[in-house]
């Protein structure tokens, strides 16, 4: 489950990326966003509650950030609220994506912290551009496309095909 989510998160956080880049009409995106968020917020809520495991809790609990930033954008798309709202909500799920890197780095779970030391730029970014400066914005389109194909669909593809196992 979790290399699906990972995929399909990819895929959103791209897509927001290019259709922001490229200026084309985001209400497309607004359906995407719903959907996958929603998927990843029961399914991260689900497995927090089935499992009793540290690691996955935190995982799960991490997997729960990309849902609410990919919800908080749908209602961004379709309410056309007050960008920097959403900016200074991205720099609160940075700080959390970094506790969590600084978690796995000192839990010697090396990958997950590299991890998340990574994601934790995208909500940097998100911040940057929308909490900040809109002349960031162009940046972190950048690195929602590069994050989303590199950092999610490639793992969450590789951890589907079994050439990985970062799930446990």
């Amino acid at each position: 489950m979790l290399s699906i989510s990972l995929i399909l998160t990819g895929i959103a956080l791209a897509l927001n990326g290019v259709v922001s880049l490229c200026h084309w009409d985001r209400r497309g995106l607004a359906t995407t966003n719903i959907l996958i968020g929603i998927y990843l917020v029961g399914t991260s809520i689900y497995s927090i509650y089935a499992d009793v495991d540290t690691v996955t809790v935190f995982v799960n609990f991490g997997m729960l950030l990309f849902g609410f930033t990919l919800l908080f954008m749908a209602s961004d798309i379709i309410w056309a609220s007050d960008k920097r709202t959403f900016g200074w909500f991205c720099i609160m799920l940075a700080v959390c994506a970094i506790t969590l890197a600084v978690y796995f780095l000192l839990s010697d779970i090396v990958f997950w912290g590299i991890l998340w030391a990574l994601w934790s730029l995208i909500w940097i970014f998100l911040f940057a551009g929308f909490g900040v400066n809109a002349k960031f914005r162009r940046s972190s389109f950048y690195c929602l496309i590069f994050q989303g194909v590199v950092t999610l669909m490639a793992i969450g593809f590789l951890e589907l095909f079994d050439i990985i196992n970062i799930a446990g």
